[in-house]
């Protein structure tokens, strides 16, 4: 089988998965970007014929992006396996069950390791204000608030749609993919009042500084795809079966990584001093030191369990800083357990 015959089963795969499973756009492209480095890795070898072994060796090569001009050779991260893990047993599923091209699956013995979410690391509060005090597009600063604001993820950012932005009854976005592919509805002008009400000083006083841009946005990106223009973007990397698994306008969740890097590098901030999944983080943290409801925080967050948002109130406010500003008296006492 030629590297091209490769690229074809692959392509009968993906298309297998829109029309037949009906994956949404971020997990047809999260499979096609693994498939398209198994396929460099591979080479003209077979994909029918790889062993375990053969396939364990590329889900635990190490990373090979050059960094300050070197390679880095590290290990790749538990999660970065699991996804691999993942793609390679579906595809080959595929072939052995569904297709019949393989008499025995090769995948199964593969291990996923268990990822375990460490605590939050919400972005410093410092750096969020430069940034935002920064000259930015409407989209710039409309996908980075519906992370900071909002709580949105990255992927739900860049799907997000101009029909997705509602008026009635109350300001929201209404009828979005979430995490998992359920809709969701989110009262993004209340998240954002809440902000202006209660930390003015990471809004930039009030809540104008991102309605008027949104709603510039929602005005010039009527009739598109996307609500933000990063689907604009060009991505040279992406192969034939990357372009074909995905629909028209789709924006790669990686373009807000780009964008946010972009930015940060224009005020003269390191490119990695936080990236967007830590702006969420941010929401959740800012919400619970408001004195919002954890369950009202994990609704917002889309969390599948308010578990979830428990693993939030380790970084929220020192619970006791107020105490220790009050002034020390002779009555104070510590406590006993009679009282």
């Amino acid at each position: 089988m030629s590297a091209a015959a490769n690229v074809r089963l692959v392509s009968q795969y993906l298309e297998y998965c829109r029309r037949e499973r009906g994956r949404s756009p971020q997990t047809l492209y999260s499979y096609a970007t693994s498939l398209r480095r198994l396929l460099q890795h591979i080479g003209p070898r077979n994909l029918l014929d790889l062993s375990t072994d053969e396939l364990r060796g590329w889900v635990h090569e190490p990373l090979n992006k050059p960094r300050n001009g070197r390679p880095t050779g590290s290990e790749p991260s538990p999660a970065s396996v699991k996804r691999k893990v993942a793609t390679l047993r579906s595809l080959y599923r595929w072939l052995h069950e569904v297709e019949g091209l393989i008499r025995r699956n090769p995948a199964l013995a593969l291990a996923a390791p268990a990822v375990h979410n460490e605590n939050p690391r919400p972005a410093p509060e410092d750096l969020w204000r430069r940034l935002w005090a920064a000259d930015l597009s409407d989209s710039d600063r409309v996908g980075f608030g519906l992370a900071y604001f909002c709580g949105l993820r990255r992927h739900e950012v860049t799907l997000l749609a101009p029909g997705h932005v509602a008026d009635v009854p109350e300001a929201r976005l209404a009828g979005f993919k979430r995490k998992g592919g359920h809709k969701a509805n989110l009262p993004w002008l209340s998240c954002v009042r809440m902000f202006e009400a209660r930390r003015p000083d990471l809004i930039g006083g009030d809540v104008a500084s991102f309605a008027e841009p949104f709603a510039r946005l929602r005005r010039d990106r009527a009739g598109q795809s996307t609500l933000l223009s990063w689907s604009e973007d060009k991505n040279p990397r992406l192969g034939p079966a990357v372009r074909a698994a995905v629909p028209d306008g789709y924006a790669d969740p990686i373009l807000f990584n780009r964008r946010l890097s972009r930015a940060l590098r224009s005020i003269d901030l390191p490119a990695d001093a936080f990236t967007p999944h830590q702006l969420r983080h941010s929401f959740a943290t800012n919400l619970l030191d408001m004195g919002v409801p954890l369950l009202a925080v994990s609704r917002l967050c889309g969390h599948s369990s308010i578990i979830v948002t428990q693993r939030y109130l380790e970084t929220a406010a020192d619970p006791l800083a107020d105490l220790l500003q009050q002034p020390a008296t002779l009555e104070l006492r510590m406590p006993t357990r009679f009282g």
